[in-house]
């Protein structure tokens, strides 16, 4: 610390001059000698904590930044804002040609009629199938049915034939015994030839009636027709195991088409959801940093159209060393000043990094309420960071400390005298210095004027303005 500040000394030689002519003049009045009195100024020596400060340089960006991609490929057809303009979260930002999802979505509602009429199909198919294997178990039904009818028929005709047949032959029999009995009677004149004729008639129908009778019994025990219907009975069974195969396979069929009626709703709902996609809405409140994009130029979902920012709040972003890093914590309310706004703001530590960048720094970020706007991204500024160097301290104004080699002293005013109190420097800053001496809080301790002062001088503590 300079001894002597010399812009402080040309000062006080002024004021010592000024008081030695205003003491010669009054001499000259009075004819009495006053005893010379130095002008100086005061203050207050404080007891309490010494704070340091470390400034740290900041970048201010955007605490919300959003590049809004379109989300289909083609010709922007409009372009709703331009760089600077406010805009609220789903406002329109532009639109894309949407000619192509039309056609889409029309094609879609065709593919969705044919899938509709596939399945109606597919369903009236199944029902016939269903029919058919109605159908044939009735067919099964009526074949038992006239089976078991056959048979008993069968037997029954075969009972009644057999009877017919003992009938016919007893009768044959009969006949055949009356022909010699009228061929002796015929011989010995008994009966007429006529009679006789009559019988031998009568033995021959008789005849004819037994072969008939054993016709009529052969033809009951045939069973052909037994085994036609057999043969239906089989057919039949048959016709229910390819009816059952055509149902499932109706079935495959209608639940195919139905999974194709499905597709093709979902399609047509996408297809239809579509056309809210060349739409381009604003996805957040804030200010349009960048439009890339004029009316009949071609967008794509890979570049960004617009960039929005929201400035509520914003990011003051330092690199820091790793020393200074332990200054930080996580949610740490810290002082952030802006240069350019000459206005400091309260910001709350949002993010520390856990390893250093390439250059062997930490990035360090913290959040910093912006509803004005006022700071604007670019502008710079300092993460003012404060702790408490000693507890419980004698501060005093540093200009008030006067340093001679080794030795620092300061004057306290007491009686209107400049004491000398020799102090000890426990901390140094700019504005105020913390001392280890023979002096208390509440004293008043010279600032000016002392490095003309010895101990026991005599002063005069100028008024303000002076």
């Amino acid at each position: 610390m300079k001894r002597t500040i010399h812009n402080r000394l040309l000062l006080v030689l002024a004021a010592t001059l000024l008081f030695i002519t205003g003491c010669t003049s009054t001499e000259g009045a009075t004819g009495v000698q006053e005893e010379k009195r130095t002008p100086v100024k005061v203050a207050t020596i404080e007891q309490g904590n010494m704070a340091t400060t470390k400034e740290i340089v900041a970048n201010m960006f955007p605490n919300t930044e959003v590049n809004v991609m379109p989300k289909v490929q083609g010709q922007l057809v409009s372009v709703n804002v331009q760089k600077g303009d406010v805009v609220q979260k789903g406002a329109v930002l532009g639109k894309v040609d949407d000619k192509s999802l039309q056609q889409q979505v029309e094609l879609n509602q065709i593919a969705l009629q044919q899938a509709q009429t596939q399945y109606d199909a597919a369903q009236l198919a199944a029902q016939a199938s269903q029919n058919g294997i109605d159908a044939a178990k009735n067919q099964l039904v009526q074949a038992e049915i006239s089976i078991q009818q056959g048979k008993n028929t069968r037997l029954d005709s075969m009972s009644n034939n057999d009877l017919s047949v003992d009938q016919a032959r007893t009768q044959w029999k009969s006949a055949q015994e009356d022909i010699e009995t009228y061929a002796n009677l015929y011989r010995e004149g008994a009966v007429s030839y006529q009679e006789y004729q009559q019988v031998i008639d009568a033995e021959k129908q008789a005849k004819i009636a037994l072969d008939q009778a054993q016709i009529a019994a052969e033809g009951a025990e045939n069973t052909e027709n037994v085994d036609l219907l057999e043969a239906q009975k089989n057919a039949a069974q048959i016709g229910i195991a390819n009816a059952k195969e055509d149902v499932k396979n109706a079935a495959n069929a209608a639940e195919q088409a139905r999974i194709g009626v499905q597709q093709a709703q979902t399609q047509l709902k996408q297809s239809k959801s579509m056309l809210e996609d060349p739409v381009i809405y604003a996805p957040i409140t804030g200010e349009v940093a960048a439009v890339n994009g004029k009316a009949g130029e071609m967008v794509s979902a890979s570049n960004p159209f617009v960039t929005i920012v929201n400035l509520t709040s914003v990011t003051a972003r330092s690199s820091v060393t790793g020393a200074q890093l332990s200054l930080f914590e996580k949610n740490q309310d810290v002082e952030v000043t802006i240069r350019a706004l000459d206005q400091s703001f309260t910001g709350t530590v949002s993010y520390i990094a856990a390893t250093a960048a390439e250059n062997g720094l930490f990035t360090v970020e913290a959040t910093v309420p912006n509803d004005q706007q006022t700071i604007k991204p670019g502008m710079v500024g300092e993460i003012v960071l404060t702790s408490n160097v000693i507890d419980d301290a004698i501060l005093v104004p540093t200009e008030a400390v006067v340093e001679e080699g080794d030795a620092a002293y300061i004057f306290v005013v007491e009686d209107d005298k400049a004491v000398q109190k020799e102090v000890e420097l426990l901390e140094v800053q700019s504005d105020q210095s913390a001392i280890k001496g023979d002096v208390v809080g509440g004293a008043t301790v010279i600032i000016q004027g002392q490095n003309t002062l010895t101990d026991g001088s005599l002063i005069r503590i100028m008024e303000e303005g002076e």
